[in-house]
């Protein structure tokens, strides 16, 4: 048995369950399944296979799912959350703060777009993504949509059930 298999709540800190994520971020069992089916999120500490054994999900991945789940509730693509998901887990180890989720579904650190504008590189599409995308664009899904408020809510929440 490895050492953290026998873990009771949230007393293993950092390290929680699909069932404390249900209670804790207010989301069925089966939203977390689908996002799972989906490719949105995996559980990094352990994926539970096998009869009887738990998911054990860090708090990364916590925060990833409740970003995700309010970015679902502002009608983004499946697409656009699939790369969401993946880009968050990677982006809160460094610590960017702000995604820029462009029209054709596209995310880019603010550093990447003005890289990409600047020598006229193209979106998975093909489109040009600066010609594509106004700032007003931007700045309104942004303001829908700020990663940072998302992220603290999170962590707001993990606290509290904590």
């Amino acid at each position: 048995m490895d050492e953290i298999s026998g873990i009771q709540g949230p007393s293993y800190k950092g390290v929680f369950t699909t069932s404390e994520i249900t209670r804790m971020l207010d989301i069925s069992r089966r939203k977390v399944q689908s996002y799972m089916e989906r490719h949105y999120i995996q559980p990094s500490i352990r994926k539970g296979e096998g009869a009887g054994s738990r998911r054990l999900w860090s708090r990364d991945d916590v925060i990833v799912i409740y970003v995700i789940k309010r970015c679902e509730q502002h009608g983004l693509a499946p697409r656009t959350l699939r790369l969401l998901g993946r880009r968050l887990f990677d982006d809160l180890r460094i610590g960017i703060e702000r995604l820029l989720i462009v029209p054709s579904g596209d995310i880019y650190t603010e550093q990447e777009f003005n890289q990409a504008g600047s020598v006229g590189e193209t979106s998975a599409g093909g489109e040009s993504i600066a010609s594509n995308i106004s700032l007003k664009e931007i700045s309104d899904l942004s303001t829908k949509i700020s990663l940072k408020v998302l992220k603290e809510q999170a962590r707001e929440k993990i606290e509290a059930f904590a």
